[in-house]
């Protein structure tokens, strides 16, 4: 009896196998070997990872700027836990649902869109070398302005806010 090896498996074998794995596993798996990598940049895996996994439409990819699944997924994996509603509680008073974080895959250079409730504006959204998102705000006529992170912890299943203020 003879035994078969990974690497000797069909290209569609692997592909099923694959499609299987949590999406950061299938962009590790690109570093193993020049087979993993060519199976990996397959835009049909990514398609279906995306649907089946991510669960994103079948025509997310072109509702969106993005040019392929494979950019549309990592974009989810990294802004995903991100989006939503926040709010916040400053000194015993709830300002509710007062951040909303949107993913904008329209934007490639940092697709997440911030607004706040009130007449706050929102500018300088930028991702910071270690991945942590940072943004301006000020308005809502109380002289102050802000400048909030987002940040993951050691624990990466846990979202850190930091915010900075000033008066003018």
């Amino acid at each position: 009896m003879s035994t078969l090896t990974l690497l000797e498996l069909p290209g569609d074998c692997l592909s099923s196998i694959f499609v299987k794995l949590p999406p950061i596993e299938i962009f590790r798996l690109s570093e193993i070997c020049r087979t993993f990598r060519d199976l990996v940049e397959d835009e049909a895996l990514w398609q279906e990872v995306a649907v089946s996994t991510l669960n994103l439409s079948p025509q997310a990819s072109s509702e969106t700027q993005f040019d392929s699944w494979k950019f549309l997924c990592r974009h989810h994996l990294n802004y995903g836990d991100i989006c939503g509603t926040w709010s916040e509680l400053w000194s015993n008073v709830r300002d509710i649902d007062s951040i909303v974080m949107q993913s904008d895959p329209t934007n490639k250079d940092l697709p997440l869109k911030i607004t706040m409730n009130g007449e706050w504006t929102v500018w300088d959204v930028r991702r910071l070398p270690d991945g942590a998102i940072s943004f301006h705000c000020k308005g809502g006529g109380s002289g102050w302005s802000f400048e909030y992170t987002f940040r993951r912890t050691d624990d990466r299943n846990v979202l850190s806010l930091h915010v900075f203020r000033t008066h003018e």
